[in-house]
């Protein structure tokens, strides 16, 4: 009887391991997904702003050494007039669409980003001016050619700026935001890029 219950006593002791090992793994995919959660915007799947802020507040200036990494600020034409036309689930299409295409197209190094609203981040490290001005020309032409069921186009405007000494995100956005109203000045469905100070 005494044999039995050792017997008894090795297995459970056996399985404890296992048991906690299970439960770690499985700890660790909760984690896993919930900080995905709470990092990436759920109706684009891009990163959310917070996310954002984050990453770039962690990225020191000390970091980025002499790089000047872009930042490609993007706004949806006329989203507005989509909203207001054919409704908010058409309009979520179109934001989700464009998405979808701009990440298709970034470099995995990129961080892509729903900003606020319909405006959306492509923030490029040790990518030059020009390369992202590019990027950003790519995106607008690839954005250019979806094709949703009741709209005729979807065309986006963008603006690009560069890191420079002593900036802070508020200031690399205000330039990409200088450049991006200048697209949109411009007739829309352009890329501007923000000459270096």
């Amino acid at each position: 009887y005494l044999k039995a219950l050792n017997t008894d006593l090795e297995a459970v002791v056996k399985q404890r391991p296992e048991q906690l090992a299970a439960a770690n793994s499985a700890l660790e995919k909760e984690k896993a997904n919930l900080l995905k959660l709470s990092s990436t915007d759920h109706l684009t799947g891009l990163s959310n702003r917070h996310h954002f802020e984050t990453v770039f507040a962690e990225y020191s200036p000390a970091a980025r050494g002499n790089t000047t990494d872009p930042l490609i600020l993007i706004d949806i034409d006329n989203f507005k007039k989509i909203n207001d036309t054919y409704g908010h689930v058409l309009g979520d299409t179109v934001l989700k669409s464009v998405a979808a295409c701009i990440k298709k197209h970034s470099r995995i190094s990129d961080i892509t980003v729903r900003w606020v609203g319909d405006e959306l981040i492509v923030y490029a490290p040790r990518t030059s001016l020009k390369q992202a001005s590019q990027l950003a020309e790519k995106m607008r032409k690839q954005i250019h050619l979806l094709e949703l069921s009741q709209i005729e186009t979807i065309t986006i405007s963008a603006g690009v700026a560069v890191m420079q000494a002593g900036d802070t995100l508020s200031h690399l956005l205000q330039r990409a935001d200088h450049a991006l109203y200048e697209a949109k000045q411009a007739g829309r469905n352009n890329v501007y890029s923000a000459a270096p100070a």
